[in-house]
């Protein structure tokens, strides 16, 4: 997997998690405002909570591999610039 592709999820990935944020902070908001019961509000809560760490989960997966590509590349010399092209 390119960089490029690996920083590209990653990003898509953050946006998903700020999108799980904002929706959850509703919820808080309205919990607040005693629209919705305690009960509710711990069930929602632990879906929030699992759908996060799963993608956090998936982050740092990504952001490891990511990091071994970049030592990898360093090692070897490459700057994955003109891909392609023969010394």
């Amino acid at each position: 997997m390119h960089n490029e592709k690996i920083e590209c999820e990653i990003k898509e990935l953050n946006a998903i998690r700020a999108m799980r944020h904002r929706d959850f902070k509703e919820i808080e908001k309205r919990y607040n405002r005693k629209e919705i019961s305690d009960k509710n509000y711990e069930k929602q809560k632990r879906k929030y909570d699992s759908r996060v760490e799963k993608i956090k989960g998936k982050i740092r997966k990504l952001e490891e591999k990511h990091e071994n590509k970049r030592r990898e590349n360093k090692y070897l010399g490459w700057s994955g610039k003109n891909e392609g092209q023969s010394n």
